[in-house]
């Protein structure tokens, strides 16, 4: 595959010799000198159409930096490709979840608490519409206590 270098936008048109402003329209050509083209950048009112010898002709804006790239984002990439880093960082973070999610760590503790989900213990598993965490607090404090009836506390006049 042929590479061309083009440089980036004069800012200068080459008929005046004016600087060429942010956003203004330019016109320019790509002319064949030797081994290489050289970029000729005119603004939108000096253009005549294409100089003779032209290989190629656009048009464009004048972007707010050189090359539309924020200066500041530019210094601090200092050449890397910072999206290319980003992507593999995100694919090993995802990579992560999915292993974890495959060897499910908590394999143990969900199945113990799985026959309680089917209808178990009614101290393990609270019934719809019950906050199950003030459920497990009162029965870590042992204030709940469990038969094959169900859970009943010590005052409860139906218990015991």
């Amino acid at each position: 595959m042929t590479e061309y270098h083009i440089q980036p936008p004069t800012r200068r048109c080459v008929a005046t010799g004016r600087e060429l402003l942010v956003g203004e329209r330019y016109f320019t050509a790509l002319v064949e000198t030797g081994d290489h083209f050289q970029r000729q950048d005119f603004a939108a009112e000096a253009w005549n159409g294409p100089p003779t010898g032209a290989f190629s002709y656009w048009v464009g804006k004048i972007p707010a930096t050189p090359e539309g790239i924020p200066a500041i984002e530019e210094s601090l990439a200092a050449g890397i490709n910072i999206n290319l880093y980003a992507g593999i960082g995100m694919f090993v973070v995802g990579a992560i979840f999915i292993t974890w999610a495959l060897t499910r760590p908590l394999g143990e503790e969900l199945r113990e608490a799985e026959p309680d989900e089917r209808g178990g213990s009614a101290t393990h598993a609270a019934p719809r519409g019950v906050d199950a965490a003030a459920l497990a607090s009162e029965e870590s404090r042992g204030r709940v206590r469990g038969d094959e009836k169900g859970t009943c506390r010590p005052d409860d006049p139906g218990g015991q």
